[in-house]
């Protein structure tokens, strides 16, 4: 009589799979003979025949074995096999470990695994059903973004408002100020001139909240402002802000867009803001919320210009452009009177934006 005994097949596993028998219990095998197939966490690997005889099958397929586990025996042809009862075979499908293992990590859900009507489901059986459906691999940026938005929502109660802006008068300065400088400035340029002018009125929508007593308030604005041209999100800084004309945050954006489209940000390009600005300024795009970076107490949105019908004084329609304007802020450091009276601040500056075509930045200074 041989035993059959599991080998250490890696140093990963402390236990396997007795995935199949290859081999009929009673039939006669001989030295060398594939007899069972064994699953380990990365790979199934066969199980050879200890000698000539008859098999006699300890441990059921779908069973856990681990090194130097008998699970059955190679008997002479005249010996009767041992008295050793092999459980029933299950009614429902029995998953590997490794091939659930698996199964999260591709999302494909247990009710698929299921339909395959298989009665032993292993990690080949994983794979083959993953090459069928198309998987979508996360980029290290998407991995990155993901992780911060995680934080996010983990660490910070947020709170949210939105404020409709006209900003038909700020179109048109963005269009005269384009022409005088020959270079293209709209309304995201003078909107992150309008909110670096507001830091020394609303300086805690600017700090940085340090414990559950205290804030560092910032000297300057350092406003982060998403791009995302299809290589990835990146969040780099317009730094001090309240001190660039608009022609100069123009110019400082076309750069960083031409980084976003090669990847060659440095580590000085995306520096910690203490505010930032989501950037969703696409047509019919009417409202939007951000994420409120960890280390920042807010975040703006800028949605899409859209038409506006009103009503003038002497009961005549018009139109007007308009766009949202909305803020989440951290509710534990800056209150919603406060995120609300940056909004209206923020209202006022936009439209009436003659002060934004020149120095100093607009500033607000409130009772």
């Amino acid at each position: 009589m041989s035993d059959i005994v599991v080998p250490k097949l890696n140093d990963n596993d402390s236990s396997y799979t007795l995935a199949c028998w290859l081999v009929p219990p009673g039939s006669e095998v001989a030295a060398g003979d594939p007899i069972a197939e064994i699953e380990t966490s990365k790979a199934t690997q066969e199980l050879l025949s200890p000698g000539d005889g008859v098999l006699h099958q300890s441990v059921a397929a779908g069973g856990e074995c681990c090194c130097g586990d008998v699970i059955g025996q190679v008997l002479a042809a005249a010996v009767s096999p041992p008295v050793t009862p092999v459980p029933a075979p299950r009614q429902l499908a029995v998953i590997t470990e490794p091939a659930r293992a698996l199964a999260l990590e591709l999302g494909i859900p247990e009710a698929d695994l299921l339909c395959l009507d298989k009665p032993l489901i292993q990690r080949r059986d994983v794979e083959a059903l993953a090459a069928d459906q198309p998987v979508h691999r996360f980029s290290r940026n998407q991995q990155a973004v993901a992780s911060v938005v995680a934080l996010s929502h983990r660490d910070i109660p947020a709170a949210f408002a939105a404020i409709t802006v006209r900003v038909g008068d700020a179109l048109s300065t963005a269009h005269r100020l384009s022409r005088v400088s020959k270079r293209h400035i709209g309304l995201p340029e003078l909107v992150i001139k309008a909110i670096a002018g507001l830091r020394t009125a609303h300086p805690l929508c600017f700090a940085t909240r340090l414990d559950e007593r205290t804030a560092t308030l910032p000297t300057t604005s350092d406003v982060g402002v998403t791009l995302d041209l299809g290589q990835g999100l990146y969040i780099p800084v317009i730094t001090d802000a309240e001190a660039l004309t608009c022609a100069d945050i123009a110019r400082a954006l076309t750069r960083h867009k031409a980084k976003a489209m090669d990847g060659s940000f440095t580590e000085a390009d995306l520096r910690h803001p203490n505010i930032l600005l989501s950037l969703h300024n696409v047509p019919d795009i009417v409202l939007a919320g951000p994420i409120v970076l960890p280390g920042t107490t807010c975040a703006l949105t800028l949605a899409g210009t859209r038409q506006e019908l009103t009503l003038t004084s002497t009961g005549q329609v018009r139109a007007r452009k308009v766009a949202t304007i909305s803020i989440v802020y951290d509710h534990r450091t800056v209150t919603g009177r406060a995120a609300m009276a940056l909004l209206t601040d923020l209202k006022t500056v936009l439209e009436s934006p003659a002060a934004l075509a020149g120095e100093p930045a607009p500033e607000v200074q409130r009772p």
